[in-house]
């Protein structure tokens, strides 16, 4: 599950600290850690997470909590992203007969 955000994570990472919210080293690793809890917990329970999307929803929240300015526009791009995603992953799957 965790795959994507392996591969891709060190771009999103500079993408979301740069540009969505900014962020120090200490509050990095806040966020971090809290992927790697939510993820291996998620996973053990055999939910199926994004990495990608816990890692943005996990920096949104370190920088609420430390009250950073957030880019409240980026985040609405990118929370109607995600639900397009879903939507079109929904007809995809209609569409093969896999619903």
């Amino acid at each position: 599950m965790a795959l994507g955000l392996i591969i891709i994570g060190k771009v999103v990472i500079r993408v979301v600290t740069k540009e969505l919210v900014e962020m120090n080293p200490t509050s990095g690793l806040s966020s971090m850690i809290s992927v790697t809890l939510i993820m291996t917990i998620g996973t053990l329970l055999g939910f199926p997470l994004s990495g990608t999307h816990v890692l943005i929803a996990a920096m949104i929240a370190v920088g609420w909590a430390e009250k950073s300015p957030i880019q409240k526009q980026m985040v609405k791009m990118i929370v109607i992203s995600w639900i397009g995603l879903c939507l079109s992953q929904l007809d995809l799957g209609e569409c093969c007969g896999l619903a």
